[in-house]
């Protein structure tokens, strides 16, 4: 049975998991929520540790400590990306 994710519904799911949590999704699934450049469905980009890293003035370890305060998503074990608008959201509660 194949299951098809949006990436609503794995926002919805991340959402809802307790502060410090992880969650584990089939790799169809997350390919299938974004196409095969990289970008999320509704041009939401996803950015490399060292591209959130430029973009925020600061660098990479700061990004990893900050992972989950920017929404960042795990493809793989080592492999991290940061959506543009979760940096966004995350200046604008800074900015509070």
């Amino acid at each position: 049975m194949n299951i098809t994710y949006t990436l609503d519904d794995l926002r919805r799911a991340v959402a809802a998991l307790p502060p410090g949590s992880s969650i584990t999704l089939p790799r169809e699934a997350l390919v299938a929520a974004l196409d095969g450049g990289g970008r999320a469905e509704g041009g939401d980009a996803l950015l490399t540790v060292e591209q959130a890293a430029k973009l925020l003035n600061t660098d990479a370890r700061w990004i990893y400590r900050h992972a989950a305060d920017l929404g960042a998503v795990h493809l793989t074990r080592r492999k991290l990306r940061i959506p543009r608008a979760g940096i966004k959201r995350f200046v604008q509660r800074e900015r509070r």
